[in-house]
């Protein structure tokens, strides 16, 4: 099984590609920034990028973050608008998706659904064995939402 995992943002979305057969490996990565652009650039630019990783990995599935507060309602309405685009893309190409807060990625990738960045990047690295330290959050994010979805069971039992 193929998952992509997303975690969208305003102007940086992070993307992980991970596989599962019989173990669990993080086959791409990476960051897509869409800053210093209009919202409909950043649209434009998502809808390519996504369609571009979908299209070169062909996931089974993919996990989205879903959103879950923020102060600004500005950013509210553009990181919802490119998580339309993103279902979109999912949508087209047959693709079933889940969507995961913050909370529950955290409590099913580390055991706590407190647990700060460090814990989830840590917990991320003990599951695929490398180290992580030099990737932003939101590609951590990202891998650690694919390793959710991919089948948490199986995470706990390497």
């Amino acid at each position: 099984m193929i998952v992509l995992g997303i975690d969208p943002g305003v102007a940086d979305i992070g993307y992980a590609v991970v596989k599962k057969d019989r173990r669990i490996s993080l086959e791409s990565c990476g960051l897509i920034q869409i800053y210093n652009r209009t919202q409909d650039e950043r649209l434009c630019a998502m809808f390519d990028e996504i369609n571009s990783i979908v299209d070169k990995y062909s996931p089974d599935a993919c996990s989205v973050e879903r959103l879950f507060y923020f102060k600004n309602q500005k950013t509210v309405m553009e990181v919802s608008e490119g998580r339309g685009v993103i279902k979109l893309v999912l949508s087209q190409k047959n693709i079933s998706y889940r969507e995961y807060t913050p909370k529950e990625v955290k409590r099913l990738i580390s055991g706590n659904g407190l647990a700060n960045k460090t814990q989830v990047r840590k917990s991320v690295e003990f599951i695929l064995g490398s180290d992580f330290s030099n990737l932003r959050d939101d590609v951590t994010d990202a891998i650690a939402l694919a390793l959710v979805y991919s089948d948490n069971d199986s995470i706990y039992s390497r």
